[in-house]
């Protein structure tokens, strides 16, 4: 088993070392709670040594001026490394994905990893004009393309994943694609916003470490630093 760092430390020290490469890492939570800073720090620390990440945008969430935040001098070096899909609906989401997995068959040596962010925006839309077992249907094919991947290729996926709130307990959150995340994924990490800035990572799922697990942080600058309380 292998892993790669997301060049974040309070990250991998949850998940004792980073994320492993052959599976589906998902990380969900409100907005503001810090998955996209996650997956594009990630995204530039794998940059950083060579390797092509291929970048699925389907919010708009990509930030070039956080990117030049965080890699400071070595910007074009992690632009030339990074392989941007900003696609704007479901239809073209499921294509983006399809090229990915033509892209990776010729070239799986040069990449070092796959980022969506978010899988669950364009379903969500989608779900709302369409047969909802037909977009089901899709998500699970997208998933298990991504889950051949990683496991075929030894390519890390890391997933962004929105969630909402349960009618019956606002203080209990869903993710957004319900159980075809949840059996895709590996490894699934919630993100919470606390007070003053803090937020917090909760392991949900892993393959060998215990469930429940935490690590407080912050957003700086930088980057994102472990936060201890004092």
């Amino acid at each position: 088993m292998s892993k790669i760092s997301t060049g974040i430390y309070p990250i991998d020290k949850l998940l004792d070392g980073g994320i492993e490469t052959d599976i589906i890492t998902s990380f969900y939570g409100p907005s503001a709670s810090g998955k996209t800073n996650i997956a594009i720090i990630t995204s530039y620390n794998v940059s950083r040594f060579g390797k092509k990440v291929i970048y699925i945008d389907t919010e708009g969430g990509f930030s070039l001026e956080r990117l030049k935040q965080i890699a400071k001098e070595d910007f074009e070096n992690a632009m030339k490394n990074i392989l941007l899909y900003k696609p704007v609906n479901f239809s073209e989401q499921k294509k983006a994905i399809y090229l990915t997995y033509d892209y990776v068959k010729k070239n799986s040596n040069d990449i070092g990893l796959i980022v969506v962010d978010s899988i669950s925006m364009l379903y969500r839309l989608e779900r709302g004009d369409s047969n909802v077992n037909e977009v089901n249907i899709e998500l699970a094919k997208q998933l298990q393309i991504f889950s051949e991947i990683s496991r075929k290729y030894n390519i890390p996926v890391l997933v962004i994943n929105q969630v909402y709130s349960l009618f019956d307990n606002r203080d209990t959150i869903g993710i957004v694609g319900g159980d075809l995340i949840k059996y895709w994924s590996k490894c699934l990490v919630e993100l919470r916003i606390l007070d003053n800035g803090v937020r917090e990572a909760i392991l949900r799922k892993h393959r060998y470490l215990p469930e429940g697990i935490s690590i407080k942080f912050k957003i700086v600058n930088d980057g994102i630093i472990e936060y201890k309380e004092v």
